[in-house]
């Protein structure tokens, strides 16, 4: 019997000013077609090397996806010689010969793109021991999306690593918040109340990329009191920008904590390879 592995998925947020999910497909197909790629991690590049339409098993528009991440090599880099615990002569250098289409240290990270709930769906682990950081993978898609060409084309792209469930009233909780940061990207209007949904277009018609607000505690020892306007505006910031606060624990040790720090990890049981796949699309469908 095959032995049992567990997948570890995480969900992008993706948002662009005006939207439909036709325009979020073009958006993904064009990043394919011109072959972009940007800094991963590191030494680390990625590229989106493939690219399926999964309508038919989605229901609706989507994407099956497989980034290839690997390592850039800089030729014109100083070499290191392992024997000699030196720098690699020119005689040692000119025997080394790399195809400019070649990169070694191959990883590949599969994931779904639902254009209608405009997320992406993305291995973060799996039993391969490959694994994929939340952060790094949020930055990547970012740059990836928002080439130059790109905003020309559909303005900026808003990328959010989603947080997980109630982690507002995690951070929230410590029993004193000297400071805290929320920082918003105008979601879509239609995703969001009335109320909201007023605040967010005034935010597009201002051509904002971002709203900051940050609020500080009137003395050291004075702990901030977060309205229920503030914990709206604060909810909608957790899965479009970013929320921190500034505090101190139950131990009145000084914390820093944002919702960064708490992305959502879905966690599901496979067997083979061959499954990765379909499971990942099964995780995709279930929260559409």
């Amino acid at each position: 019997m095959p032995k049992q592995r567990r997948l570890f998925v995480s969900v992008l947020n993706i948002t662009m000013q005006p939207h439909t999910p036709e325009k979020y497909i073009e958006l993904f197909y064009d990043v394919f077609y011109q072959k972009i790629s940007y800094k991963y991690h590191g030494e680390k590049f990625g590229v989106i090397s493939k690219i399926k339409d999964i309508q038919d098993k989605m229901k609706n528009l989507a994407l099956l996806g497989e980034i290839s991440i690997f390592t850039n090599i800089n030729k014109d880099a100083p070499w290191f010689n392992f024997e000699s615990l030196e720098e690699a002569e020119e005689n040692d250098i000119k025997e080394i010969i790399i195809p400019d289409n070649l990169r070694p240290n191959l990883t590949k990270c599969f994931f779904v793109f639902d254009a209608k709930k405009h997320q992406m769906f993305f291995i973060t682990k799996n039993g391969a021991d490959m694994s994929f950081g939340g952060k790094c993978m949020e930055k990547f898609i970012y740059n990836l999306l928002n080439s130059e060409r790109n905003i020309e084309k559909y303005g900026n792209i808003a990328v959010s690593l989603l947080p997980e469930r109630n982690v507002l009233e995690k951070i929230f909780s410590y029993p004193h918040i000297s400071k805290l940061s929320i920082i918003l990207t105008p979601p879509n209007p239609d995703d969001l109340a009335d109320e909201e949904a007023k605040l967010m277009e005034k935010l597009n018609a201002m051509k904002a990329k971002k709203m900051e607000q940050s609020y500080t505690a009137e003395t050291r020892t004075t702990s901030l009191v977060i309205d229920d306007e503030t914990r709206k505006l604060s909810q909608i910031a957790s899965s479009n920008g970013y929320v921190t606060v500034s505090a101190k624990d139950f131990y009145g040790a000084s914390v820093t904590d944002s919702t960064k720090e708490h992305p959502l990890v879905i966690s599901r049981q496979y067997y083979n390879d061959d499954d990765v796949r379909d499971e990942l699309i099964s995780i995709a469908k279930e929260k559409n």
